[in-house]
């Protein structure tokens, strides 16, 4: 079935069938395998939480908010626009630190999502060995008009009829949702 048309196979596990997802789940265990060893490879911790630059604004704030406890009248009054003003520079500089990496792997039958916290390069990189994997081992193929990388701030589509929703404030510049569709 597809675009709500019949259309006849010979070969594989008919779509829409009841043990369809169940056959999917049983011949892609394997796929699962190898996206828990590429995962133990990809995933990488953080070197520090923050960056560099908002703890030192962080620290600065910390100093002037010292000094306004025991600051008084025109001084007090410097020292509120000052903390006012490294607030807002605060606010405009990167905290997380952008070292560490995650993948993440979610199936149903045929239908996958594999999110990346990293770089464009290494979502081709994991679809680029899926993709080989999928060929050499699974004697199958992902499909290129399914197959999607996009940053997880724009409409991700789901396979899942799941809406996914990241707040806005957590997503970082370089972390990339990478959305692969098995080839039916």
């Amino acid at each position: 079935m597809e675009n709500w048309q019949y259309k006849r196979t010979h070969s594989g596990c008919p779509q829409g069938g009841i043990c369809s997802p169940i056959l999917s789940n049983i011949y892609l265990h394997e796929l699962d395998k190898f996206v828990l060893k590429m995962t133990e490879k990809f995933d990488k911790p953080a070197e520090r939480y923050r960056t560099k630059e908002y703890r030192q604004l962080d620290c600065q704030l910390y100093t002037l908010r010292k000094k306004l406890k025991t600051a008084e009248g025109v001084k007090k009054q410097e020292l509120v626009k000052l903390i006012k003003s490294k607030k807002k520079q605060l606010l405009k500089t990167p905290c997380k630190s952008q070292t560490d990496k995650k993948l993440k792997y979610i199936r149903y039958a045929d239908d996958f999502l594999i999110g990346v916290n990293g770089s464009k390069d290494d979502c081709n990189i994991i679809k680029q060995q899926i993709s080989e994997f999928m060929k050499l081992s699974l004697k199958m193929e992902l499909s290129e008009e399914k197959t999607l990388i996009t940053h997880s701030n724009t409409n991700v589509p789901s396979p899942f009829r799941w809406t996914i929703n990241l707040p806005k404030n957590t997503i970082e510049p370089q972390t990339y949702a990478a959305l692969l569709l098995a080839a039916s």
